[in-house]
């Protein structure tokens, strides 16, 4: 996969969620999910505990915060991602991060509906010359890396950066990042070591 060495990496597909969920005693979180989000949210959370077992965590429950963010077991950081299809999931342990987020895109014309959504509310001028689909998925990583840590900005906050390597700027705010492919689809990662996090006064 993408990203630091310490990252621990696992993928689902929805099709087989509601089948692998019960013997692992998984349950949606409310029982009035629609069948497409009940098997996302299964799948997400199937491969958040493969991902931990694979990386040596004894705990591979995830829990669910009020806003919606995974709960990850204590002296662990992850992010879960995924579309109509497949879940993937990236694990690690807080000694060597501080936070990642990760993000699973669908390819999209630059013509296309779509395109036109990103670039109206999520780019920024100076955003790196990458495809829309790869900036819109590096800035869904950042969000969700920077949330992590309790800070909550919009994608247009979020600069995309490249010179020797990816980075994304936020106010002040500087994150790793990396960007791949995965089945196809477009995927993002973004992290915070836990010895290198850049943050100066807005």
């Amino acid at each position: 996969m993408i990203g630091p060495s310490s990252l621990t990496w696992a993928q689902q597909s929805t099709a087989t969620a509601d089948a692998l969920a019960a013997p692992m005693g998984l349950v949606a979180y409310t029982p009035a999910l629609v069948e497409r989000r009940r098997r996302t949210y299964l799948a997400g959370r199937i491969a958040a505990a493969q991902a931990l077992r694979a990386a040596g965590c004894n705990e591979l429950h995830v829990g669910r915060a009020t806003n919606g963010a995974p709960v990850w077991p204590g002296g662990w950081c992850g992010s879960i991602s995924h579309d109509d299809d497949l879940a993937v999931a990236a694990v690690a342990p807080v000694a060597g991060l501080r936070a990642i987020g990760i993000d699973l895109q669908l390819p999209f014309s630059p013509e296309s509906d779509s395109a036109r959504a990103v670039r109206r509310y999520a780019l920024h001028p100076d955003d790196a010359d990458l495809s829309v689909p790869e900036l819109f998925a590096l800035k869904e990583a950042g969000y969700k890396c920077l949330s992590a840590i309790g800070v909550e900005r919009g994608l247009h906050d979020l600069r995309v950066v490249q010179g020797s390597q990816l980075q994304l700027i936020c106010d002040g705010h500087t994150l790793e990042c990396a960007i791949g492919a995965l089945a196809a689809r477009v995927l993002a990662v973004a992290w915070i070591g836990a010895e290198t996090f850049v943050s100066h006064p807005r």
